[in-house]
């Protein structure tokens, strides 16, 4: 027995998972993080690899910016659906890095703060839920989920995945009382409601609880018709709970900052901003803005590079790039797609970089620029800033001709 662990509801808990594990029934044993928060997209993969799938059409709603939800990696799957938000900031995340999911029809987004006077109406309303048959509904919303739920009867879905309140044990039922406004107080357990409470929903609705993730977060439930001897028994919250273990982190691979999906040969970061007209690659602090309201961005290294969007600016046969840089003896090398057009440029304290484009005419078009030095404010007695500058780029005023 390990006393230096941290044990979270109870060393209880700790034995029932264990003893749950030695029985290849056990969908923790599943579980793996790729997109979701937890070991979510692993059960979901091992239970519809026991169940099989019907349409591949997925539900889930309070899905933040979508990069770390429990439906992300069935978008690669070939999966389509419907999400539901009700940030507003977060609906505009959305929109721009699932555009490739979006523009092509898979994934359709909708800003909306869910209650249960309005959820059916919304799922009435869209075109992809009709006929009410559909493989995953997921709910996550960190508070009124158990009356959503009780709500739903537009559609029917195979599977449920639903957020449950890991500090009660399986042995008390407790949920919310219902608040039409509620908006969980981060880090509380002012939130949602007990395992034995949606146990309870669950079979009232004809659904039974197969299983829940290690986290203590999540519990998945199937249509009853689906279980047959297909996951672990007795399929009950007292067998198959997990407490609430904060402790445990899963991780995987690098950080998400774009659905990775539907991407277009050559187009880079326009697969997400088709409309930008230009973006910077690399080669830059992040973007300032200056006493008169301009924006612009330091170069962080010696060498920067900006993509052209040739599709928007399709005959368009020069740029006029302007700059700032406060010292002196600073020299450039300008190329525009590997070809050098500007040799040997004195960088001024302000100018105007004149740049041929020989009119664009294809997808992306490279600008790279190299100078001779960094230099910092710090060591040149200009300020307290300790960076590595280069050039400032003003990209706001950047003019296309």
């Amino acid at each position: 027995m390990n006393y230096n662990k941290v044990i979270w509801g109870g060393y209880k808990w700790d034995c029932l998972t264990e003893k749950r594990f030695s029985n290849p029934l056990c969908l923790e044993r599943y579980g793996f993080k790729t997109y979701s928060q937890n070991d979510e997209d692993g059960i979901i993969e091992e239970i519809f690899n026991r169940i099989g799938t019907t349409n591949k059409i997925f539900v889930e709603f309070g899905v933040q910016d979508g990069l770390e939800s429990n439906t992300h990696l069935l978008l690669h799957k070939g999966w389509s659906g419907l999400w539901l938000e009700g940030n507003s900031e977060y609906c505009k995340k959305i929109s721009d890095i699932f555009y490739p999911a979006i523009v092509n029809g898979q994934l359709i987004v909708k800003e909306i703060f869910v209650t249960r006077s309005n959820i059916n109406r919304v799922f009435a309303e869209t075109e992809i839920l009709r006929g009410g048959g559909i493989d995953l509904l997921s709910i996550d919303v960190d508070g009124n989920d158990y009356y959503i739920w009780e709500e739903i009867s537009v559609i029917k879905p195979r599977v449920v995945i639903i957020e449950y309140n890991g500090k009660f044990p399986p042995s008390v039922s407790w949920k919310q009382a219902y608040d039409e406004n509620h908006i969980w107080r981060i880090g509380t357990d002012w939130h949602g409601a007990s395992l034995k409470a949606l146990e309870e929903l669950g079979n009232k609705k004809g659904y039974q609880l197969v299983g829940t993730s290690i986290n203590g977060v999540n519990a998945f439930f199937c249509k009853k018709e689906l279980v047959g001897k297909k996951f672990y028994e007795p399929a009950s919250a007292a067998e198959l709970y997990n407490p609430l273990r904060l402790e445990l982190i899963h991780k995987n691979g690098h950080s998400s900052e774009f659905y990775l999906g539907n991407q277009l040969e050559n187009k880079g970061i326009f697969n997400y901003y088709p409309n930008l007209l230009f973006a910077k690659q690399y080669g830059f602090h992040v973007d300032e803005v200056d006493e008169e309201g301009k924006i612009f961005s330091w170069m962080s290294a010696k060498e920067a590079l900006i993509l052209l969007n040739g599709e928007k600016l399709c005959g368009k046969s020069s740029i006029d790039v302007p700059y700032n840089c406060p010292v002196k003896g600073i020299v450039a090398n300008i190329y525009v797609d590997n070809l050098l057009v500007v040799e040997k440029m004195q960088i001024l304290e302000s100018g105007v970089m004149h740049l041929p484009l020989q009119e664009l005419n294809k997808q992306i078009c490279a600008i790279k620029i190299c100078i001779s030095k960094l230099w910092s404010p710090i060591c040149e007695g200009i300020g307290a800033d300790a960076r590595e500058l280069g050039i400032a780029i003003c990209f706001e005023n950047i003019n296309f001709k």
